[in-house]
């Protein structure tokens, strides 16, 4: 037989080396035996678990009764990895012989129609949305290597190309698709995993005790909206939250915030291999750590307090879906040619078959996470505010996926080639405090520059109050002007955002915060750009705690 539980975080599915009683498989067996160790055939009892979850992961968790179903549910798990890897390898040489050579596949049955195997399982996590710079670093800090350069695309993959927009871009372009890495054989951890094919050991070397490298693929199948972390109480309320998992107060919280953090967002991950810390290590690989994983970036060590307890991490992790084929006694022969679909407690001369699977689906769902009520809160908490600019919103256009539309009007300046004496004004400032955009434009790929003299990059500021720029977003503020620039032959990059306090009548001019949409712009040289166009004596300040 088999029981589905759901785990929570801290709680080990299986025996520890200091830990043989806490655990789930302890707790099922003393439950169920209670003084006797024998079931009520007079058999042993036995509690296996051929599903695991991470300590630290919470969620949907089976838990064998029997030894046959054991064996037949570890039997589902190897048949689906094997033939999710033989899918992706025909996917992988059908790309490669279009001539695609991505780490995501896609295709008609890992789009979603078809499934493979006799078990499912889907997972909630929340990942962090950070630069890669910072995550680098914080990965530093907790003594883990980035095995591979994140998945990322030409527009995100620096510190100064890099907005919570950009992330979520990536996150929606991998949606659906089949993620691959290579895990590295090695029983330490934190796992490595690799975006790039290794050099398998031969058979030879096989023999000798090298371990293969494992395939691991995942498919990202919804990716939610955008959660920030700084820039108003409901914001950095919910941080603290988050990370409540690492100590007992304000203090040890905030700590284990990953620096640079600006949001974070919910997805689900349909799970197609099942290899050691899988979804923690691929996605921090693709750079984006889950909330609160010291081991993978995805929180900051705090050092240990004497004589105070501290609970251990919680990974913003849960099995939250679960599905898998009835199991059905299967045929077997015996010595007299007859055959047999069940065993007969009168006759033990009978022979025990294994299970086989049904037509029939066993299926679990959870509706929410632990960190849903934090998640529901902040909602609330931004809606008492009343403050539009608290939440990331799709209908930001920083967050749009279509290139800017050009007005008809606007076409009749359109030339064949880049018109740099056409292009608007480098700094247009706007007065009292509004939100800023840091735009840098430059020549398509192909083109050339029309006097030798012409800079390579032009660079622009610009700040408008929501009345003058049509919205409350740094995307409002910075399409007129984005779609000005392109109409002038050029490409556009918006690198970043914040705020300008002007005060023309005090020549006062200040350049802070940032842009959700965006990431947070580089003030420093906004400032200088405002001081050699305009003369005006522009200061900065990078302060992340200053919207």
């Amino acid at each position: 037989g088999w029981i589905v539980i759901n785990k929570p975080s801290g709680v080990p599915v299986h025996m520890t080396v200091d830990n043989a009683r806490e655990n789930v498989q302890a707790c099922i067996y003393h439950a169920r035996c209670g003084s006797s160790t024998n079931d009520g055939d007079g058999e042993k009892l036995y509690i296996g678990s051929p599903q695991r979850l991470d300590q630290n992961t919470s969620g949907l968790v089976v838990v064998a009764t029997s030894k046959r179903f054991s064996a037949y549910f570890a039997s589902l798990l190897r048949t689906k990895t094997a033939a999710h890897q033989q899918m992706n390898k025909k996917e992988k040489d059908n790309h490669e012989h279009e001539g695609h050579h991505n780490e995501t596949i896609t295709g008609a049955e890992n789009a979603g129609g078809t499934r493979t195997g006799g078990v499912h399982k889907i997972y909630k996590c929340l990942v962090c949305l950070l630069p890669p710079n910072e995550y680098a670093r914080n990965a530093s800090l907790n003594r883990w290597t980035i095995a591979s350069p994140p998945l990322l695309t030409s527009l995100s993959h620096n510190k100064e190309d890099w907005s919570v927009a950009y992330a979520m871009q990536e996150l929606t372009d991998s949606r659906n698709n089949v993620v691959r890495h290579w895990l590295e054989p090695s029983i330490k951890a934190p796992k490595r995993y690799f975006t790039l094919a290794p050099k398998q050991p031969t058979k030879e070397e096989n023999k000798r005790g090298a371990n293969m490298w494992l395939e691991s693929l995942l498919k990202i199948t919804r990716v939610g909206t955008p959660l920030p972390l700084v820039g108003n109480s409901a914001s950095e309320t919910l941080a603290r939250k988050l990370w409540s998992g690492g100590g007992n107060s304000d203090f040890d919280q905030k700590e284990r915030i990953p620096k640079g953090c600006q949001a974070v967002v919910e997805l689900e991950i349909e799970l197609l291999t099942g290899r050691t810390h899988q979804i923690r290590g691929q996605l921090a690989a693709m750079g984006f750590p889950l909330v609160g994983d010291v081991q993978y970036g995805g929180a900051t060590p705090v050092e240990a307090v004497p004589n105070k307890y501290r609970d251990s991490e919680r990974l913003a992790l849960q099995c939250t879906r679960l599905e898998f084929l009835e199991p059905v006694d299967g045929v077997v022969e015996v010595e007299d040619g007859s055959t047999h679909r069940r065993r007969s407690k009168a006759n033990a001369a009978d022979v025990d078959p294994p299970f086989v699977s049904s037509d029939r689906w066993n299926r679990f769902e959870l509706k929410r996470a632990w960190w849903s009520n934090f998640v529901e809160q902040y909602e609330q908490d931004v809606t008492d505010e009343r403050d539009d600019t608290a939440t990331i919103s799709s209908q930001d256009p920083a967050f749009s996926n279509n290139k800017s539309t050009i007005e008809k009007d606007k076409n009749q300046i359109v030339q064949k080639g880049p018109r740099p004496d056409l292009l608007p004004h480098r700094v247009q400032l706007s007065a009292g405090r509004n939100k800023y955009v840091l735009v840098r434009a430059f020549l398509p790929p192909g083109s050339t520059k029309a006097n030798d003299n012409d800079p390579a990059n032009y660079w622009f500021v610009k700040s408008a109050s929501p009345e003058e720029s049509g919205g409350p977003y740094h995307g409002n503020v910075a399409r007129e002007l984005r779609e000005w620039i392109e109409a002038c032959g050029f490409e556009v990059h918006v690198t970043g955002g914040g705020r300008i306090d002007y005060d023309p009548l005090q020549n006062r001019c200040v350049v802070y915060g940032f842009s959700y949409g965006f990431g947070k712009g580089n003030h420093e040289w906004a400032a200088k750009v405002i001081r050699n166009t305009t003369g005006i004596p522009a200061t900065f300040d990078n302060d992340d705690s200053l919207y």
